[in-house]
């Protein structure tokens, strides 16, 4: 469960930067920001490429479980909501990440990767967050991924729910994400970064 949380967050976040640094790196940004596709089209449409891998990866996960283990999942109510938290949260991430994109190009591409998987590390997939500084401990309970990952530990008797800390801090994150996303799609634009084409 918590590496199949784990590929929830990256796959999710992770298209909707590649999908634009794809297009950066080929030189057809300048092609594609003259579509008719709206940014959130192309946001919607990535996130379907993510979900879609996230179901093979986690069909494949669930079917390793039962035949290498012979384990079978009962709470599915929990790893459901567990699941819904890592999703969503990783959409917003994905925001962030992008809008990162749109400014820093080939310079931040790397940070879609390393974001993601230090926000998971941290938020007690596997251990928890108990052996992290007392610092990382008061930074990660806003973070949705580490409710997220609970919920999925509560599902085989390892972990709590707190669906009130998840709701909350799932909708501070999509206001930020928002908000930081069209800000940097805003300067991007300003400073003319779209036509800068290398």
């Amino acid at each position: 469960l918590g590496v199949m949380g784990w590929r929830m967050v990256y796959h999710m976040q992770i298209e909707l930067c590649q999908a634009y640094m794809d297009n950066w790196w080929s030189g057809m940004l300048g092609h594609f920001m003259i579509t008719p596709i709206t940014t959130l089209e192309f946001i919607f449409g990535n996130l379907l490429i993510g979900l879609t891998k996230v179901f093979i990866v986690s069909g494949m996960y669930f079917l390793l479980a039962k035949i290498l283990f012979g384990y079978t999942f009962n709470n599915w109510n929990l790893i459901l909501l567990g699941s819904c938290v890592l999703l969503l949260f990783s959409i917003f991430i994905g925001m962030i990440t992008l809008g990162i994109c749109l400014i820093y190009q080939d310079n931040a591409f790397a940070v879609s990767y390393l974001l993601p998987d230090l926000i998971v590390l941290f938020s007690g997939v596997y251990y928890p967050i108990t052996i992290f500084p007392t610092v990382i401990q008061k930074i990660m309970i806003f973070f949705p991924t580490y409710y997220g990952f609970e919920i999925l530990k509560a599902a085989v008797g390892q972990g709590s729910v707190n669906l009130l800390f998840a709701v909350g801090t799932l909708a501070l994150w999509a206001i930020f994400s928002i908000c930081f996303f069209l800000y940097c799609k805003g300067y991007a634009k300003k400073k003319g970064l779209f036509a800068k084409l290398n």
